[in-house]
């Protein structure tokens, strides 16, 4: 089980640091990234279940990790990302008066 938590836990600080570099440049490589590795562990799951035995079920429990993982970092990059427009936005409305 400690396993899970740290292959989340590596899943989320990998993609997150991926999509902050990639949301200084404004780029929408900063959702497809995450999205990605979210369908890909989908893939995974699926996958598992047509494999059975002990070997489809860690392949399962891998791709769950790796699906919380991504889904956390690509709602995690959305909410700073508005919060940095947001904040913007009010310090440009700020400004101009």
């Amino acid at each position: 089980m400690i396993n899970f938590f740290i292959f989340s836990i590596i899943t989320v600080i990998l993609l997150l640091g991926i999509s902050l570099f990639f949301s200084k440049k404004k780029s929408p490589l900063r959702y497809i990234i995450p999205l990605t590795v979210t369908l890909i562990s989908i893939l995974f799951i699926t996958i598992s279940f047509f494999v059975g035995d002990w070997t489809g079920m860690g392949m399962g429990l891998y791709g769950f990790a790796v699906f919380i993982g991504s889904a956390l970092a690509l709602i995690l990059t959305a909410f700073v990302t508005s919060a940095g427009d947001l904040k913007n936005r009010i310090y440009n409305s700020k400004r101009g008066k």
